[in-house]
């Protein structure tokens, strides 16, 4: 795992972990400091717009990096074929010298 994605997760923790306090505060909040957060209910919107990028960006970098990983496996198995192949004809050019140093 890269530092970008650690540094993406570590703000996504941050973020579950407020919202979790948050929402225990309110389980044990009174009616009053309820009603007093109707005030600030115009930035929960933001705050869960903010989550919902989150997850979509996770799921765009998760997609683009399983796509990465195929083609760079695409080109490491193809190399590893090229490799085997020359093994298999260096090989093949000994046992034709030995055979035709015998007769």
């Amino acid at each position: 795992m890269n530092r970008n994605r650690l540094y993406f997760y570590v703000v996504f923790a941050v973020f579950q972990t407020v919202i979790f306090v948050f929402t225990v505060w309110l389980d044990t909040a009174s009616l009053d400091s309820l009603l007093g957060l109707m005030k600030y209910l115009h930035s929960f919107k933001y705050a869960g717009f903010f989550g919902f990028a989150l997850l979509i960006a996770d799921f765009i970098w998760s997609w683009i990096d399983r796509r990465a990983n195929k083609k760079q496996d695409e080109i490491l198995r193809h190399e590893n074929n090229e490799l085997k192949a020359k093994v298999y004809d260096y090989q093949e050019g000994i046992k034709n010298a030995e055979a035709s140093k015998k007769i």
